[in-house]
């Protein structure tokens, strides 16, 4: 055998030895629709729903509105172990009720009211 074969050898080996376990760290996309009040966001909690805060700045055809949306606890887990964190179920029913999880009032983003319609002119 040639010694340039084995020097390149023993380096490949020493590569692949060092390089240790690969661990993937892939998340799937946020979800595109959600309850008013609330965008997209992913983690490896899954996609879910959070609240879209007034402090993050409002969007074109939003704006910052007192809104009640049903918060519920939900778990993950990641390489760094498990976690908690909350996700926006949807909007609170009459009398604050939800199905999944506590009703909190929030200042949130939500789709601006329509602007009334202008009043016909007389004939």
């Amino acid at each position: 055998m040639n010694a340039t074969f084995v020097t390149r050898f023993v380096l490949l080996a020493a590569l692949v030895l060092a390089s240790g376990a690969v661990r993937a760290d892939v998340v799937r996309p946020p979800p595109t629709e959600c309850p008013p009040g609330a965008i997209g966001e992913t983690s490896h909690g899954g996609p879910h729903c959070v609240a879209y805060v007034c402090e993050r700045g409002c969007k074109a055809g939003t704006s910052c509105q007192s809104m009640g949306l049903c918060i519920e606890k939900r778990h993950g887990g990641s390489i760094d172990g498990p976690f908690e964190f909350e996700a926006v179920a949807g909007v609170c029913a009459a009398g604050g009720k939800c199905e999944r999880g506590t009703c909190v009032t929030l200042k949130v983003c939500a789709p601006s009211k329509p602007a009334p319609a202008p009043a016909m002119p007389k004939k």
